[in-house]
């Protein structure tokens, strides 16, 4: 199959069963450091993911970095006891340089970890925004599709079971404590639930 299609990598479980869903056509996988407080965490679960065998074949998937900065935005605010990091328009700024970047490399596809269960909170997440977006990109020959987004994140566990996905090495905590994950934040507990 043709290796066509850049993966926003962010380390964490949507994006690790999402890299395993596409493995074998994606080219290059992006992960985008913007200040985020989990960011050395996510790097190293990204690093120790794209490195995994498919299948009995090692083939390591090259792994682009892309530092932002976002100042200015709020990538460190959260509400009370949330966890929740909000960078406005994240999603659109990240898919807009993974284009580019995309191009650059001769790649025709983009794919990002946005899930059921992020619909409500995020509006670059929904299946309007993603038709829209890929509209726009479309026209420079690049598509975006976000393949997990009928699922919940049960679902995604159970995908990523049948796929033979390495979860436990991701990462999803936004507020790590010393290395660890907090356990306490949205991340933390959606994660839990989702795979006890």
């Amino acid at each position: 199959m043709e290796k066509d299609t850049l993966i926003l990598l962010s380390g964490g479980l949507d994006s690790a069963v999402l890299l395993a869903s596409e493995r074998h056509r994606i080219g290059l996988a992006l992960f985008v450091e913007y200040g985020q407080p989990a960011e050395r965490e996510e790097c190293a679960a990204a690093q120790k993911l794209v490195r995994l065998p498919v299948m009995r074949e090692q083939a390591d998937i090259p792994l682009h970095y892309l530092r932002l900065s976002l100042s200015g935005m709020d990538a460190m605010g959260a509400s009370a006891g949330s966890g929740a990091r909000v960078v406005p328009a994240r999603n659109l700024i990240l898919l807009s340089h993974a284009v580019g970047i995309a191009l650059t490399r001769g790649l025709t596809r983009v794919v990002y970890g946005a899930t059921a269960g992020d619909h409500d909170g995020y509006i670059d997440c929904r299946p309007a925004f993603v038709q829209a977006l890929g509209d726009c990109s479309q026209l420079l020959g690049v598509t975006i599709e976000a393949p997990l987004s009928g699922l919940d994140k049960a679902a995604v566990v159970a995908l990523g079971k049948r796929l033979g996905a390495s979860m436990a090495l991701s990462w999803s905590c936004y507020t790590p404590r010393g290395g660890r994950p907090c356990g306490v934040c949205n991340a933390c507990i959606e994660r839990d639930a989702a795979i006890l």
